[in-house]
């Protein structure tokens, strides 16, 4: 899992967790004795006997801390473009699962370390690596499948550059 920017803002409190944060204290108050679990459930009950009317002064509120979050998201994507990025896509999946390999590696096709000549040039970088290199420069967190998306959408020309380097090193 990816650490979190502690500077990034935080996500927008939905209408039932405004809810509770008001009436968590009174419950609690209310009921000295009673377990966190039990204060769970007794607001979870009180929010579900709540009226359309009622829950409607939360849901604008929830609305309200939405486009603020929305507001304080484009000024951060400004300020930090890689860390937006980052933060917007893992708000949306839970995790990420590599998908299951379809061919099992090869036994014994492998050459091994010890069998490779350690004088031996290193083969030329394809011009997808030059371009890896330099995304990498400028934003270290990108993951090789946001930058495989973003070569897949350069334009010939914009490719044109790492080509050239790429044939230069052979």
């Amino acid at each position: 899992r990816r650490k979190k920017d502690p500077n990034a803002p935080k996500a927008a409190q939905t209408s039932f967790f405004l809810f509770q944060a008001e009436h968590r204290v009174k419950v609690k108050e209310a009921n000295p004795t009673m377990t966190v679990t039990e204060i769970a459930k007794e607001i979870g009950a009180q929010w579900k006997a709540l009226s359309e009317e009622e829950r409607g002064v939360y849901n604008s509120r929830a609305k309200e801390a939405k486009a603020r979050h929305a507001e304080a998201m484009a000024v951060y994507a400004t300020e930090h473009p890689c860390d937006a990025q980052e933060h917007a896509e893992s708000s949306k999946r839970k995790s990420i699962e590599a998908p299951p390999s379809k061919t099992p590696p090869a036994r014994g096709k492998r050459k091994r370390p010890q069998d490779r000549d350690p004088n031996a040039p290193k083969p030329a970088q394809s011009p997808f690596f030059l371009f890896l290199a330099t995304l990498r420069g400028l934003c270290p967190k990108m993951t090789s499948t946001e930058a495989g998306a973003k070569w897949k959408a350069l334009t010939k020309e914009e490719k044109e550059p790492f080509n050239r380097r790429a044939a230069d090193d052979l």
